[in-house]
């Protein structure tokens, strides 16, 4: 959701560099992959770089990605610079998982929290960059583009850039044959199918879909993301119907991740979402019950 983004406008900012400045290209602004560079023998290293003033620019920024990829030891040293810094340094950190950062480091530091972004605001950013850069790109594209990133700008321009470089108007089905959900009128054809019981023509469509090139696992996902919609806006029978086929198919989702066959646990859903196997409660034989007589 953009955390290295911002780190790297905080850099820009408090050193006043103009937008086309390339700060790859500056000295005093350094960027440190934790999940690479984690040991206290590279934190030792930057405190060295501390201590020796700017070479151009105002501040010495210091970008940490993945901070929370640091040892135990490596956060001890930068403990004590982060208590007492120099004035003319500044550090950004960067992570996804705050929960695994010391409360002293915590404590120290200011915290901004991003949080994921809606589909609304993916969909209005979009339709301004494509405005901007002349891409021919329908509404209803748009709205699915938003809708396969789940809340992350960078995987929506990265889809947007990658459709946008075909050369050709963008349409819904363009944008559901690269990201892996394939044919889009037979999605349509598959969801009815669900909804009806009809096990056999959802077969026939996810075949077709497989067939088509569509990602079992990208498939199953987005009609997860279909039938989750309607289940927050249905009432009473039919939000009971939604919730059945919505949990067997965040099953189906989740067994994917281990499964030899992909594509068979979305096969098993549809055949249980047709074919739902009625329960009898089993009843244990009675220990008490009087034994049958016996002829003597």
């Amino acid at each position: 959701t953009g955390k290295t983004s911002v780190a790297r406008i905080i850099a820009r900012c408090v050193n006043q560099l103009p937008p086309e400045a390339d700060i790859a290209r500056e000295l005093d602004i350094i960027e440190i992959d934790a999940a690479s560079n984690r040991g206290i023998d590279e934190i030792r290293a930057l405190r060295d770089k501390l201590a020796t003033a700017p070479s151009a620019l105002p501040y010495k920024v210091f970008i940490i990605d993945e901070v929370h990829m640091l040892t135990r030891e490596a956060f001890n040293a930068l403990l004590k610079t982060l208590e007492e810094p120099p004035p003319h340094v500044i550090f950004v950190l960067a992570t996804t998982e705050v929960h695994k950062l010391p409360d002293t480091i915590i404590s120290r530091t200011q915290r901004h929290d991003f949080r994921l972004i809606t589909d609304t605001d993916l969909a209005s950013a979009l339709e301004a960059v494509a405005k901007k850069e002349t891409i021919a790109i329908d509404p209803e594209a748009i709205q699915l583009i938003a809708a396969q990133a789940q809340g992350g700008f960078r995987d929506a321009l990265s889809l947007l850039d990658q459709l946008a470089s075909r050369g050709d108007a963008i349409t819904a089905a363009v944008v559901a044959q690269t990201a892996g959900i394939g044919d889009i009128s037979r999605i349509q054809g598959l969801v009815e199918a669900i909804i009806s019981h009809d096990a056999t023509l959802a077969l026939q469509h996810l075949e077709g879909l497989l067939r088509s090139g569509a990602d079992p696992t990208i498939l199953t996902e987005y009609l997860v993301a279909q039938f989750r919609s309607q289940f927050l806006a249905a009432k009473d029978e039919q939000a009971s119907k939604l919730f059945a086929i919505l949990r067997t198919l965040s099953r189906a989702a989740s067994e994917q991740r281990s499964a030899n066959i992909p594509s068979l646990p979305l096969e098993l859903a549809l055949w249980e979402l047709a074919n739902p196997v009625a329960t009898t409660p089993v009843t244990p034989p009675d220990s008490q019950a009087t034994p049958p007589a016996t002829s003597q």
